[in-house]
Protein backbone atom coordinates (compact mmCIF):
# COMPACT_ATOMS: atom_id res chain seq x y z
CA UNK A 1 0.00 0.00 0.00
CA UNK A 2 1.46 3.33 -1.04
CA UNK A 3 1.42 6.48 1.08
CA UNK A 4 -0.17 9.09 -1.20
CA UNK A 5 -0.62 11.78 1.47
CA UNK A 6 1.49 14.14 -0.60
CA UNK A 7 -0.70 13.83 -3.68
CA UNK A 8 -3.33 16.36 -4.71
CA UNK A 9 -6.42 15.30 -6.66
CA UNK A 10 -7.64 18.63 -8.02
CA UNK A 11 -10.36 17.33 -10.37
CA UNK A 12 -12.34 15.62 -7.56
CA UNK A 13 -13.68 18.28 -5.15
CA UNK A 14 -14.10 16.00 -2.11
CA UNK A 15 -13.35 12.50 -0.92
CA UNK A 16 -15.58 10.13 -2.96
CA UNK A 17 -17.74 7.57 -1.14
CA UNK A 18 -16.12 4.70 -2.98
CA UNK A 19 -12.77 5.70 -1.46
CA UNK A 20 -13.81 4.65 2.05
CA UNK A 21 -16.67 2.35 1.10
CA UNK A 22 -14.49 -0.40 -0.33
CA UNK A 23 -13.40 -3.15 2.04
CA UNK A 24 -9.94 -3.83 0.64
CA UNK A 25 -7.30 -1.97 2.65
CA UNK A 26 -10.14 -0.42 4.68
CA UNK A 27 -7.94 0.79 7.56
CA UNK A 28 -5.55 2.47 5.15
CA UNK A 29 -8.41 4.16 3.24
CA UNK A 30 -9.90 5.52 6.48
CA UNK A 31 -6.57 6.88 7.70
CA UNK A 32 -6.70 10.58 6.85
CA UNK A 33 -2.93 10.88 7.16
CA UNK A 34 -2.55 8.51 4.18
CA UNK A 35 -5.14 10.23 1.97
CA UNK A 36 -4.39 12.68 -0.82
CA UNK A 37 -5.59 16.29 -0.85
CA UNK A 38 -8.98 16.46 -2.52
CA UNK A 39 -10.17 19.47 -4.49
CA UNK A 40 -8.15 22.69 -4.25
CA UNK A 41 -4.48 21.96 -4.02
CA UNK A 42 -2.73 23.99 -1.28
CA UNK A 43 0.24 26.23 -2.03
CA UNK A 44 3.52 24.65 -0.92
CA UNK A 45 5.34 25.69 2.24
CA UNK A 46 9.11 25.75 2.64
CA UNK A 47 11.69 25.20 5.38
CA UNK A 48 14.98 27.03 4.90
CA UNK A 49 18.17 25.85 6.60
CA UNK A 50 21.89 26.49 6.26
CA UNK A 51 25.18 25.05 7.50
CA UNK A 52 26.28 28.03 9.61
CA UNK A 53 25.68 27.62 13.34
CA UNK A 54 24.84 31.23 14.20
CA UNK A 55 24.57 32.96 10.79
CA UNK A 56 27.28 35.42 11.76
CA UNK A 57 29.47 35.24 8.69
CA UNK A 58 32.64 36.68 7.16
CA UNK A 59 33.60 37.50 3.59
CA UNK A 60 35.55 34.23 3.56
CA UNK A 61 32.45 32.17 4.46
CA UNK A 62 30.94 29.61 2.10
CA UNK A 63 27.31 28.97 3.04
CA UNK A 64 25.17 26.02 1.95
CA UNK A 65 21.47 26.96 1.91
CA UNK A 66 18.77 24.29 1.60
CA UNK A 67 15.10 24.81 0.73
CA UNK A 68 12.78 21.90 1.52
CA UNK A 69 9.26 22.39 0.15
CA UNK A 70 6.14 20.60 1.40
CA UNK A 71 5.24 19.40 -2.11
CA UNK A 72 6.87 18.15 -5.27
CA UNK A 73 8.17 21.13 -7.19
CA UNK A 74 9.03 22.06 -10.73
CA UNK A 75 12.83 22.15 -11.10
CA UNK A 76 12.81 25.96 -11.34
CA UNK A 77 13.14 27.06 -7.71
CA UNK A 78 15.19 30.24 -7.31
CA UNK A 79 16.93 32.07 -4.50
CA UNK A 80 17.54 35.77 -3.85
CA UNK A 81 20.00 37.22 -1.34
CA UNK A 82 19.49 40.91 -0.67
CA UNK A 83 22.04 43.02 -2.49
CA UNK A 84 23.89 39.94 -3.79
CA UNK A 85 21.83 37.78 -6.19
CA UNK A 86 18.27 37.91 -7.49
CA UNK A 87 16.21 34.88 -8.59
CA UNK A 88 19.18 32.61 -9.25
CA UNK A 89 18.36 28.98 -9.99
CA UNK A 90 18.92 26.48 -7.18
CA UNK A 91 20.36 22.98 -7.55
CA UNK A 92 17.79 20.17 -7.54
CA UNK A 93 18.45 17.68 -4.72
CA UNK A 94 15.11 15.85 -4.92
CA UNK A 95 11.56 16.55 -6.09
CA UNK A 96 10.96 18.88 -3.13
CA UNK A 97 14.48 19.84 -2.01
CA UNK A 98 16.86 22.38 -3.54
CA UNK A 99 20.23 23.77 -2.51
CA UNK A 100 22.43 26.78 -3.18
CA UNK A 101 26.08 27.43 -2.33
CA UNK A 102 26.80 31.06 -1.41
CA UNK A 103 30.48 31.91 -1.65
CA UNK A 104 30.16 35.25 0.12
CA UNK A 105 33.03 37.13 -1.54
CA UNK A 106 32.87 35.37 -4.91
CA UNK A 107 32.13 38.70 -6.64
CA UNK A 108 34.24 40.83 -4.34
CA UNK A 109 34.14 41.65 -0.65
CA UNK A 110 30.77 42.74 0.70
CA UNK A 111 30.10 45.49 3.23
CA UNK A 112 29.19 44.49 6.75
CA UNK A 113 25.47 44.36 7.41
CA UNK A 114 22.39 42.16 7.28
CA UNK A 115 21.75 39.92 4.25
CA UNK A 116 18.46 38.05 3.80
CA UNK A 117 17.87 34.94 1.68
CA UNK A 118 14.42 34.13 0.23
CA UNK A 119 13.23 31.55 -2.33
CA UNK A 120 10.56 31.07 -4.96
CA UNK A 121 9.12 27.91 -6.46
CA UNK A 122 6.11 26.38 -8.21
CA UNK A 123 4.73 22.95 -7.35
CA UNK A 124 4.12 20.30 -9.98
CA UNK A 125 0.41 21.07 -9.41
CA UNK A 126 1.01 24.64 -10.55
CA UNK A 127 0.80 26.24 -7.10
CA UNK A 128 3.37 28.95 -6.36
CA UNK A 129 5.07 29.19 -3.01
CA UNK A 130 3.73 32.45 -1.59
CA UNK A 131 5.24 32.48 1.90
CA UNK A 132 7.70 34.89 3.46
CA UNK A 133 10.17 32.46 5.02
CA UNK A 134 13.74 33.72 5.01
CA UNK A 135 17.19 33.28 6.53
CA UNK A 136 19.03 36.33 7.85
CA UNK A 137 22.82 36.51 7.87
CA UNK A 138 24.96 39.04 9.73
CA UNK A 139 28.17 39.83 7.85
CA UNK A 140 30.44 40.97 10.67
CA UNK A 141 33.56 42.93 9.72
CA UNK A 142 33.94 44.80 13.03
CA UNK A 143 36.03 43.52 15.91
CA UNK A 144 34.92 43.42 19.55
CA UNK A 145 34.94 46.65 21.57
CA UNK A 146 35.29 47.08 25.33
CA UNK A 147 32.03 48.30 26.84
CA UNK A 148 32.91 48.38 30.55
CA UNK A 149 35.43 47.32 33.18
CA UNK A 150 34.38 46.30 36.67
CA UNK A 151 36.02 44.88 39.78
CA UNK A 152 34.47 42.85 42.59
CA UNK A 153 37.45 43.45 44.86
CA UNK A 154 36.63 45.66 47.83
CA UNK A 155 38.74 48.67 48.79
CA UNK A 156 41.31 47.73 51.39
CA UNK A 157 44.91 46.85 52.11
CA UNK A 158 46.38 44.19 49.86
CA UNK A 159 49.76 42.62 50.59
CA UNK A 160 52.27 40.29 49.01
CA UNK A 161 53.71 37.12 50.51
CA UNK A 162 57.50 37.22 50.33
CA UNK A 163 57.85 33.59 51.38
CA UNK A 164 55.26 32.19 48.98
CA UNK A 165 54.35 34.73 46.26
CA UNK A 166 51.53 32.48 45.05
CA UNK A 167 49.72 33.41 48.28
CA UNK A 168 49.95 37.15 47.60
CA UNK A 169 46.69 39.11 47.50
CA UNK A 170 45.02 39.60 44.13
CA UNK A 171 42.58 42.05 42.60
CA UNK A 172 40.21 40.79 39.90
CA UNK A 173 38.82 42.80 36.98
CA UNK A 174 36.12 41.92 34.46
CA UNK A 175 36.51 43.39 30.98
CA UNK A 176 33.20 43.31 29.10
CA UNK A 177 33.00 43.29 25.29
CA UNK A 178 30.10 43.94 22.93
CA UNK A 179 30.30 40.43 21.43
CA UNK A 180 31.79 36.99 22.02
CA UNK A 181 35.58 36.89 21.94
CA UNK A 182 38.29 34.33 21.39
CA UNK A 183 41.39 35.15 23.44
CA UNK A 184 44.82 33.53 23.24
CA UNK A 185 47.99 34.16 25.19
CA UNK A 186 48.11 36.54 28.15
CA UNK A 187 46.89 40.05 27.24
CA UNK A 188 47.31 42.64 29.98
CA UNK A 189 45.49 45.66 31.37
CA UNK A 190 47.44 48.67 32.66
CA UNK A 191 46.63 49.89 36.19
CA UNK A 192 47.42 53.57 36.00
CA UNK A 193 47.57 54.35 39.72
CA UNK A 194 49.81 51.45 40.77
CA UNK A 195 53.57 51.39 40.28
CA UNK A 196 55.95 48.52 40.78
CA UNK A 197 59.16 48.61 42.81
CA UNK A 198 61.10 49.88 39.79
CA UNK A 199 58.61 52.69 39.16
CA UNK A 200 56.93 51.13 36.13
CA UNK A 201 53.19 50.62 35.60
CA UNK A 202 51.58 47.54 37.12
CA UNK A 203 49.41 45.28 34.96
CA UNK A 204 46.54 42.87 35.48
CA UNK A 205 46.91 39.72 33.37
CA UNK A 206 44.20 37.85 31.46
CA UNK A 207 43.28 34.50 33.05
CA UNK A 208 39.93 33.37 31.60
CA UNK A 209 36.85 34.17 29.52
CA UNK A 210 37.68 33.11 25.96
CA UNK A 211 34.46 32.12 24.17
CA UNK A 212 32.36 34.60 26.13
CA UNK A 213 31.83 38.37 26.08
CA UNK A 214 33.56 38.89 29.45
CA UNK A 215 37.26 38.39 30.20
CA UNK A 216 38.81 38.10 33.65
CA UNK A 217 42.09 39.88 34.41
CA UNK A 218 43.96 39.45 37.70
CA UNK A 219 46.54 41.72 39.34
CA UNK A 220 48.80 40.03 41.89
CA UNK A 221 50.36 42.28 44.52
CA UNK A 222 54.16 42.37 44.26
CA UNK A 223 56.74 43.39 46.84
CA UNK A 224 57.32 47.15 46.62
CA UNK A 225 54.14 47.98 44.66
CA UNK A 226 52.72 51.40 45.52
CA UNK A 227 49.00 52.10 45.04
CA UNK A 228 47.02 55.30 45.14
CA UNK A 229 43.80 53.36 44.54
CA UNK A 230 42.79 51.43 41.48
CA UNK A 231 42.54 53.48 38.34
CA UNK A 232 42.13 52.52 34.69
CA UNK A 233 42.06 55.51 32.38
CA UNK A 234 39.86 55.76 29.30
CA UNK A 235 42.96 56.95 27.45
CA UNK A 236 44.52 53.52 27.98
CA UNK A 237 44.12 50.27 26.11
CA UNK A 238 44.44 46.55 26.40
CA UNK A 239 47.89 45.21 25.62
CA UNK A 240 47.96 42.01 23.58
CA UNK A 241 51.33 41.05 25.08
CA UNK A 242 51.88 38.61 22.24
CA UNK A 243 48.34 37.19 22.44
CA UNK A 244 45.20 37.84 20.41
CA UNK A 245 41.64 39.02 21.04
CA UNK A 246 39.25 38.33 18.15
CA UNK A 247 35.57 37.73 17.51
CA UNK A 248 34.01 34.56 16.08
CA UNK A 249 34.65 35.74 12.51
CA UNK A 250 38.33 36.46 13.24
CA UNK A 251 38.08 40.26 13.40
CA UNK A 252 40.70 41.81 15.69
CA UNK A 253 39.39 43.57 18.79
CA UNK A 254 39.49 47.32 19.20
CA UNK A 255 41.91 47.54 22.12
CA UNK A 256 41.33 51.22 22.90
CA UNK A 257 39.26 52.02 25.97
CA UNK A 258 38.56 55.47 24.53
CA UNK A 259 36.22 54.01 21.87
CA UNK A 260 33.42 53.69 24.44
CA UNK A 261 34.99 56.01 27.05
CA UNK A 262 35.60 53.09 29.41
CA UNK A 263 37.36 53.76 32.71
CA UNK A 264 37.46 52.55 36.31
CA UNK A 265 38.42 54.47 39.44
CA UNK A 266 38.31 53.40 43.10
CA UNK A 267 39.86 54.97 46.17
Amino acid sequence: VQDISGWCVSNIPSKPTYWTGQQNNLAWRQDASKSPQWGTCPAPNVTLTDNDADNIIANSSVISITAQFSASMSPTATISISGVVTNVGMTVVSSNTFSYIWDVDANGSLADGIYTATVTGVSTNGKSYAGTDSITFNLDLTGPKVTSITTSSANGVYTDDDVNPSNSDTVTFTVNFDELTTITGTPTLALDNITTSDGSTAYATYVSGSGTASATFVYTVQDGDISGGLQISSSGSLNLNGGTIKDVTNNNADLSLATNSVSLTTS
